[in-house]
């Protein structure tokens, strides 16, 4: 099967970490998976992707928290959050500091496709993209 590129999906809900990631797998993208911030954290550091989804609210480390150490790691990476909450507090800092979308839930194929087409384009656009993650 063509790979379109590699996504990273972070939720503590396992059913949607797991329908999000077998939705992508079917649509060609190489798709890992990660219950939490802390999870996400590790795979970045050995693991280049181009994009990661990205829950807002998860126990032990929100999004946002973990979206900033990602950042540091590997800046390249397009980042989109997802959130079945109001958390424009913590959507508003994401944003200010470069996220790339939000994707509210309960979300359809098509939203979530298009988001990530969109994602990778730039992704591919940008020029940025290194062979390993950044040390640190």
């Amino acid at each position: 099967m063509n790979r379109k590129g590699s996504i990273l999906v972070v939720d503590d809900e396992e059913g949607v970490r797991q329908i999000t990631g077998e939705i992508l797998k079917f649509e060609g993208y190489n798709t890992t998976l990660a219950n939490d911030g802390y999870e996400a954290i590790e795979k970045v550091k050995t693991t280049v992707f181009d994009i990661i989804l990205l829950d807002i609210m998860m126990p032990g480390m929100n999004g946002l928290e973990t979206f900033l150490k990602v950042k540091n790691i590997c800046p390249q990476t397009v980042v989109i959050l997802m959130t079945a909450y109001a958390a424009e507090i913590l959507i508003k800092e994401a944003i200010k500091e470069g996220v790339f979308d939000v994707i509210y839930k309960p979300f359809s194929i098509a939203v979530i496709i298009g988001v990530v087409e969109r994602a990778l384009k730039k992704s591919l656009l940008s020029g940025k993209h290194l062979k390993y993650p950044l040390q640190i």
